[in-house]
């Protein structure tokens, strides 16, 4: 599947201990985050894909998912949103990898990559202040 991550994983590996109250506020803001990804990777506005939406099938093949700690999230496509007729045969195929990597006559749009780019700068100062309201509220 292609995918983007917000992933806290790495980061945490080397601590020995982490209180509570800080994984609650990092993992609130993963979520946030990730969800703030996906909605830059459906916009047509220049910051997301380039498609003209017209059924709705490429911003619904887009989702989000988590890992069950919390700790990190990922955006990227549901492969069992679009059915696409082609020379009057029903095909399922994954719409929003069509649209991304190209198809036939359609040149790439690697949106996906694009969106984390361009929301990196939120998503570290977003962690960045996460880990103060935690560790504030654990009293360190």
């Amino acid at each position: 599947m292609m995918e983007v991550n917000v992933d806290l994983k790495p980061f945490l590996g080397g601590m020995r201990e982490i209180p509570d109250a800080l994984l609650r506020e990092l993992r609130k803001e993963i979520r946030y985050q990730t969800v703030e990804v996906q909605k830059v990777v459906i916009k047509r506005d220049g910051s997301g894909h380039r498609h003209i939406t017209r059924t709705g099938m490429l911003n619904n093949s887009v989702q989000t998912e988590f890992a069950d700690d919390g700790l990190s999230g990922k955006v990227g496509f549901n492969p069992n949103i679009a059915i696409v007729k082609s020379n009057g045969k029903t095909k399922k195929i994954n719409y929003g990898i069509y649209v991304h990597e190209g198809h036939g006559t359609w040149k790439p749009d690697r949106f996906l990559p694009a969106a984390l780019e361009k929301r990196e700068p939120l998503i570290r100062a977003g962690m960045e202040n996460a880990v103060k309201r935690g560790l504030k509220k654990a009293g360190a």
